[in-house]
């Protein structure tokens, strides 16, 4: 009762939980040498949530030193289906840790490796099978949960990941994992496929045309996480991919991203897939420009309702490249240059508390300039035109020195 009360209590305190680190960590400590079944299931859960509570608070060497060797301890000596709770303790870890526990790291991503290599020959092995011979399926559960560990790996070490994988490879167990038929080990895969394609490309590289047909094949799929998950890893991999990989499918990604833009339901995965878009004109804005008529009107409607962040900025970069091209995709409509102004205009104060992001500074002056070319372009039409915009895009242009009616 008391480690159930603790857990919920986390949530709770956060921050204030920071003064008391030493005792929290010693009694977790403690609690492992000592607690059996249901009570170390609720143990792991209240790790989890300490790491994701107190988030770089818990990064300190005698934090770790008490804390981490018990929780290995478990991972690597766990044969029953409480590895899973106790995976997801350790990947809630490793994120806030990164780079100061890589030494283990190395141990981590053989285990995960090793448990989603013999899940994949386990099902093979089963689907083998006549029907009438086959029993329980293999858990997939353990699979799926050992890809998160070594996402959560991935964002904890961040540009560091390449070390990892020089030691303990895991590229090659990603493409099955995305085409295995169990939603939650493809939704787990893809998103190990962006973590790769963000932090270490280089190691995605032998196997890039491979996992990129991969990620091209899920855009549209019924699973909305399957489809975002893909989408955003391919997101990450278009401005790194080579020209003669990624030029031939441009077409192919602006048709499947502007079906979900203009038919999803789902608002962060027509988000992923404007961001994708934007991001794929850092890399092949001559081959978005001819297609931008195609695409402007949804992707603008998706942009101004996505918060901005490093990636909405990224994707605004790209943006710029490719109209900058073809400026007269913006004139085809009015309603076109309405959608492209109220985007834009969420670039100008206020800002949200979190930015500036990097990169805003500098485009935020682009962006108005580009916008100025057209109001210049309206003449005498400005004033009705802008009249036309929502309250809140008429008033950050004023601030940004495009003057509109109130």
């Amino acid at each position: 009762a008391a480690i159930s009360a603790f857990a919920t209590l986390e949530e709770s305190a956060r921050g204030h939980l920071n003064p008391f680190l030493g005792d929290i960590t010693q009694t977790f400590a403690r609690a492992f040498q000592m607690y059996q079944a249901k009570n170390l299931l609720i143990l792991y859960d209240a790790v989890g949530t300490l790491a994701e509570c107190v988030g770089q608070m818990l990064n300190n060497p005698t934090l770790i030193q008490t804390l981490v060797p018990p929780l290995i301890n478990k991972f690597e000596t766990t044969q029953d289906r409480s590895l899973v709770p106790c995976m997801e303790a350790l990947g809630s870890v490793l994120t806030q840790l990164g780079p100061s526990v890589i030494e283990i790291c190395p141990k981590v991503a053989q285990k995960c490796i090793g448990l989603v290599t013999n899940t994949l020959m386990e099902i093979q092995a089963y689907n083998q099978l006549q029907a009438q011979d086959r029993g329980v399926p293999p858990d997939r559960n353990i699979m799926a949960c050992a890809l998160d560990v070594l996402s959560n790996m991935c964002d904890g070490l961040k540009d560091r990941t390449g070390e990892v994988l020089q030691v303990a490879n895991f590229v090659p167990i990603v493409a099955p994992c995305c085409r295995d038929e169990a939603l939650g080990t493809k939704q787990s895969g893809f998103a190990l496929m962006g973590d790769l394609a963000k932090y270490s490309f280089q190691h995605l590289q032998p196997v890039q045309q491979e996992v990129l047909q991969l990620a091209l094949s899920h855009l549209s799929h019924p699973s909305p996480n399957c489809a975002n998950n893909a989408i955003w890893s391919l997101g990450e991999m278009c401005t790194k991919l080579e020209p003669a990989v990624l030029n031939p499918v441009v077409g192919q990604i602006v048709q499947q991203a502007c079906t979900v833009l203009t038919q999803s339901r789902h608002h962060q995965l027509a988000v992923n897939a404007a961001l994708s878009l934007g991001r794929l004109g850092l890399a092949a804005s001559q081959e978005l420009a001819q297609l931008l008529p195609q695409y402007m009107l949804a992707w603008c409607n998706v942009m101004r309702l996505a918060r901005v962040d490093g990636e909405k900025v990224q994707a605004f970069q790209g943006f710029l490249n490719v109209i900058k091209l073809n400026p007269q995709a913006a004139t085809q409509s009015p309603e076109v240059m309405k959608s492209l102004f109220e985007a834009v205009a969420t670039f100008f104060p206020p800002l949200p508390q979190a930015g500036p992001f990097p990169g805003t500074e500098q485009i935020s002056p682009q962006l108005r300039e580009l916008l100025l070319m057209y109001k210049t372009q309206m003449g005498a039409g400005w004033p009705e035109f802008a009249a036309g915009m929502v309250k809140e895009a008429r008033t950050r242009l004023t601030a940004a020195g495009l003057e509109c009616p109130t």
